[in-house]
């Protein structure tokens, strides 16, 4: 189905048109002024334009130019009584994508649009299959026998057949990126597109555009006109990561979008109809954002219909034999074996990364073995002393807090690669509040 504008100056000849791209499930918009016409395409956005070459008012040309100046990525059929090889060389050049002469046929016509909708699905798929091969990079397993973690999957199951906004808590690594997938896929919207975006890894100055993309000249470096994540996740799901990073600007603009399933690309005026299901993940604690003013009470209580937490792997030892298996195989080792005390040690670790970390360790493991069986050695944290928490004592003089924390956040630095987030996330922190405690330890 496609959203079509038809314009021609003669009455009979729209409305005979109209009626049979309607026939066909289509959405047709018709009128018999071009200045018409172009009201509608400033207000609308269309997938495919109808349009007489000759008309009094303004040429089909003339017109095509006008529409495609408010909407870059319509599809265009000129009409003609009139057909040369000008007429054809010329229409190409304008960006015409076929044309038909008079009398029309209809079932010509029904065939021309319907051969510039198989091309739009196709192109569409394509979007789609691109965004499904990048959520596949780097997936995690949701693997266990944990009673945390089949409570989180039960509530997962019967969620997925609504359309309820979900919103999914846990500390980095733990899945919710898996969990989201999960419902989607068993979702009626599991055929559509799964779109996600993590609002901490885009520049701040560039997520409205990344979300609702923009408009040719919008800004500086807007050369071409973009489809935002949500436009490309219509009839699926969009998933947005993350979400407690999200600026007080684009929780307003959320906060909408939310409520009237609209919004408009950057820089433009037309409103876009958005028909796709929200969920959202962090690992923020959003009501202590609340209080501090960093998150909106009212887009809280819009994103928290249900919440899922997800349970973090200290809380799961139980499950950690399985996925050591699941990584062994998935690392191309599926015979290697595991020494009782690796075993013991991969139990016993906090696993402060969680499903993530324990994944890296599994591959470094498998590369530095040298024998077909994993042993403590093999780990990073082999020795007693690095399975075991942090202990300290105090000094009779004393000592300085500011600088035992200044210690602790270089620690957390280094740990993280010098990524802020993971930083903030190692030291329990949001990333504002990272930035608030680096400023006051003269650390930023």
């Amino acid at each position: 189905m496609a959203r079509i504008l038809v314009c021609d100056d003669e009455t009979k000849l729209t409305a005979v048109w109209k009626m049979a791209l309607e026939d066909e499930g289509h959405v047709v918009d018709a009128v018999n002024d071009p200045f018409d016409a172009l009201k509608l395409a400033g207000e609308r956005t269309y997938d495919i334009m109808l349009s007489d070459i000759r008309m009094p008012k303004m040429t089909g040309l003339e017109l095509l130019e006008g529409v495609k100046r408010r909407n870059p990525e319509v599809e265009c059929v000129l009409v003609t009584a009139y057909a040369s090889v000008e007429t054809a060389i010329s229409a190409l050049r304008s960006g015409v994508r076929d044309y038909i002469l008079k009398p029309v046929k209809l079932e010509e016509l029904v065939n021309v649009v319907g051969r510039i909708c198989d091309r739009q699905r196709l192109v569409l798929e394509n979007q789609y299959l691109k965004e499904r091969l990048t959520q596949e990079t780097g997936q995690l397993a949701i693997i266990g026998e944990s009673g945390a973690l089949k409570h989180a999957l039960g509530l997962a199951e019967k969620v997925a057949a609504s359309d309820v906004t979900v919103l999914l808590r846990g500390e980095s690594g733990t899945g919710k990126e898996v969990i989201a997938k999960f419902i989607h896929t068993r979702s009626a919207r599991g055929n559509a597109p799964l779109v996600t975006v993590n609002c901490a890894a885009i520049p701040e100055n560039l997520l409205e555009s990344e979300f609702f993309g923009h408009e040719r000249g919008a800004f500086t470096g807007a050369v071409v006109q973009k489809r935002g994540k949500c436009e490309l996740a219509q009839g699926g799901t969009l998933f947005l990561d993350e979400i407690g990073e999200l600026s007080p600007l684009l929780q307003v603009k959320l906060l909408r979008l939310l409520q009237e399933k609209r919004f408009e690309r950057v820089g433009g005026l037309k409103t876009i109809e958005c028909d796709a299901r929200v969920i959202t993940a962090t690992n923020a604690d959003l009501e202590l954002n609340m209080k501090d003013g960093s998150f909106r009470e009212d887009l809280y209580y819009r994103l928290n219909v249900v919440s899922i937490t997800l349970p973090p792997m200290r809380d799961r030892a139980e499950d950690v034999p399985a996925l050591v298996r699941h990584f062994l195989k998935k690392f191309r080792k599926p015979n290697m074996e595991v020494s009782p005390e690796a075993m013991e040690a991969l139990k016993s670790y906090s696993w402060p990364g969680n499903v993530r970390e324990l994944e890296n360790v599994i591959e470094r493991a498998t590369v530095i073995c040298d024998s077909g069986q994993l042993a403590l050695s093999d780990l990073p944290f082999h020795s007693e002393a690095r399975l075991k928490g942090p202990e300290m004592e105090i000094p009779e003089e004393g000592i300085s807090l500011e600088n035992l924390e200044q210690k602790l956040v270089q620690r957390a630095f280094e740990r993280a690669g010098g990524v802020k987030t993971r930083t903030a996330r190692l030291l329990g922190l949001t990333r504002r509040q990272l930035d608030s405690r680096l400023k006051k330890l003269g650390m930023d």
